[in-house]
């Protein structure tokens, strides 16, 4: 059996052989400094030409020829982000190419590839070698797509064929909006993304409302979210089958209208409220009732904020006696970038952090921001604090033990499963999260029922 060497040797060497039928200039083995003065080696670089960016091709297979294909492809995971970022972000040669991963024919996972992806943007993208189309697309050799063109494939929702737009994007390459999407489904409202494993983005994000009719309030709610200079990236976002503000705002805004907040600190193991006591804010903000000091005064002069792009809760509940933070996720992994300094948040608040250097090795940002802010707000405000991190029973399983090891335990943190949290706090939610997907698939597997049809969450 050839050893992981070879076959990564023979896989560059095909994509060599497919960069010279299709006359694309290209440097193998490319050496670039990065600003810490480490040497990254590159697979292939292709130099930028006409309006197409430089790109950097990083080569990663794995499959029938590993002894366990699943080790090798987290292994390659690893290596490739290790890569990849100081690509992206440490090496001023390469920090705006379009980034390429090659793979063969078996890919990264789901988790694999978003972890991929949520790292390495903008201009991130993968694809097999088994598909020389959409390769050829990433790599800018592609021509326009004809309006109105029946494909063959169907639409994994109604199966109706697919068409094209004219002025769409090739394949392979990123899109956020549906006019982006080479493929549509017009009987769905719906658009394919272009990424080798596609999700869908909505021609409307309002079809994606649980209640139709929360659609102004949303607007209203983001028009007031703490992050200014993020508003209008938050509202596009919306329409892609993966939002996790999307799903955020359907089920804690349906919990807040049930009354049923107070239901949420019971299944926390916190104290209950009193009637009318609990308060919930989406991304710092509530069009019904202020914030119970000022966020914004707090994130600027504790934390050294920028006005325009501060911080964020996705979800903060507030009562007399404590003050809870949620980060929500939707298949995405906890935002990892071990090596960032985050010192403006654990010395504004260290009491609450074990050590400065453990927490930058550990890289949580998401995680450590929220927790330093929920700090904040617990001694500003006097009140308990709990961080809740709310993710799909299958993900993040080892969270509550990698963090708690980098707080104190003047606060609470808990790793919470959105099947529990709904079946526990609001279980009218359990049939709408039975009809949540990510890639057209069930996104909470426990709670599918495989007799079912399951219609993507599209209304």
């Amino acid at each position: 059996m050839p050893h992981s060497q070879a076959i990564g040797e023979d896989h560059e060497r095909a994509l060599a052989a497919l960069l010279d039928e299709w006359g694309v200039v290209f440097e193998r083995k490319k050496t670039v400094r990065t600003t810490h003065q480490a040497r990254v080696t590159l697979d292939f670089w292709i130099p930028a030409v006409g309006g197409r960016p430089s790109i950097v091709v990083e080569c990663k297979t794995f499959g029938v020829a590993a002894q366990s294909p699943a080790d090798s492809a987290r292994r390659k995971t690893q290596e490739a982000l290790w890569l990849l970022r100081q690509v992206r972000h440490y090496c001023d040669e390469t920090k705006n190419a379009r980034v390429v991963i090659v793979t063969g024919e078996r890919s990264f996972t789901i988790e694999q590839s978003a972890l991929l992806e949520a790292d390495l943007q903008p201009d991130i993208h993968i694809v097999s070698i088994a598909q020389p189309q959409a390769l050829k697309a990433v790599l800018g050799l592609s021509g326009d797509v004809v309006s109105g063109h029946t494909i063959s494939e169907p639409c994994p929702v109604c199966r109706t064929p697919l068409t094209t737009q004219r002025g769409a994007k090739p394949l392979g390459a990123t899109v956020e909006v549906y006019e982006d999407c080479q493929r549509v489904c017009e009987p769905c409202g719906i658009g394919l993304s272009n990424a080798q494993r596609p999700t869908y983005i909505r021609q409307r994000w309002e079809d994606g409302l649980w209640r139709r009719g929360t659609a102004v309030r949303l607007r209203r709610i983001i028009d007031g979210a703490l992050n200014v200079q993020a508003r209008s990236k938050k509202l596009r976002r919306l329409a892609n089958e993966r939002s996790e503000d999307l799903l955020t705002w359907n089920a804690f805004s349906w919990i807040e209208d049930s009354a049923a907040l107070g239901r949420v600190f019971a299944f926390l193991g916190l104290p209950e409220p009193s009637n009318g006591d609990a308060q919930i804010f989406y991304w710092g903000f509530n069009d019904r009732y202020p914030f119970p000091c000022s966020l914004s005064a707090l994130l600027q002069q504790r934390f050294h904020e920028a006005p325009a792009s501060m911080s964020e809760p996705d979800v903060a509940l507030v009562t007399r006696d404590a003050i809870v933070l949620i980060e929500v996720k939707l298949g995405s992994p906890n935002d990892r970038q071990p090596g960032r300094s985050m010192d403006s948040y654990v010395m504004g608040c260290p009491e609450w952090f074990s050590s400065s250097h453990e927490v930058e090795a550990a890289g949580y940002y998401e995680l450590v921001r929220n927790w330093a802010i929920g700090a904040a707000l617990s001694e500003t405000l006097r009140r308990s604090f709990a961080l809740i991190n709310l993710v799909r029973a299958e993900d993040e399983v080892e969270i509550e033990r990698a963090f708690r090891k980098l707080v104190t335990t003047r606060g609470l943190f808990k790793r919470v499963s959105w099947e529990d949290f709904a079946l526990f706090c609001e279980p009218s939610l359990v049939p709408h999260l039975r009809a949540q997907t990510l890639y057209f698939e069930p996104a909470f597997r426990s709670l599918a029922r495989p007799t079912s049809p399951v219609r993507n969450g599209i209304a």
